[in-house]
């Protein structure tokens, strides 16, 4: 064989031994799509679907995973539906009391919630009880960062808006790979 090719055919095949072995990072320089991504464990609050909270809540905003604040503020927040965030969003007693139950039962400080929601609840101080998702220590820590203009952009609208961002949101899943932050375009400014 000739010498060049040879020497061409080893450091090719270095290469491509090299942009394979690097996973992740190939995919991301590449725009291939990444297999490794699937095998990962996720970093997930635990998604256990209530009808009746998805349809009283999710009426007006995104139903809020309960493990992302402990049962005090769940119960705190439930007990004062007729001054939610400004607005009345009284329920009847029934569904009031079942919402309540499954919020609990799988808020921060649940025997059953999941590893990151159990460390969520940790980051709380015991003698606070926010009532807000964005105003907790975890939620400051990861996006503590973002610039205020961020949160004014037309598609985010709000902190409070986390599937504008996190394309999984509604399912428990807040994988960094999975966050897209809508961009403003330039004809909207």
């Amino acid at each position: 064989m000739n010498p060049v090719l040879s020497s061409w055919l080893v450091r090719a095949t270095k290469w491509l031994v090299l942009v394979l072995g690097m996973g992740g990072t190939t995919a991301l320089v590449f725009g291939l799509p990444n297999t490794a991504r699937k095998t990962r464990p996720q970093k997930s609050i635990y998604y256990i679907p209530d009808q009746e909270y998805e349809t009283e809540c999710a009426a007006c905003h995104i139903a809020f995973l309960p493990g992302f604040l402990p049962a005090r503020s769940w119960t705190k927040m439930m007990n004062d539906l007729e001054n939610h965030f400004g607005e009345n969003a009284a329920l009847d007693p029934e569904p009031k009391d079942r919402i309540l139950r499954y919020l609990m039962e799988n808020g921060t400080d649940s025997k059953k919630s999941s590893p990151r929601s159990k460390r969520i609840g940790k980051l709380i101080p015991k003698d606070e009880t926010p009532l807000r998702i964005t105003e907790t220590p975890f939620w400051v820590r990861r996006h503590g960062s973002i610039r205020d203009w961020v949160w004014k952009r037309k598609d985010v609208a709000s902190k409070a808006k986390c599937d504008s961002c996190h394309r999984e949101a509604k399912t428990g899943v807040f994988e960094d790979h999975n966050v897209s932050v809508p961009k403003d375009q330039w004809w909207e400014w």
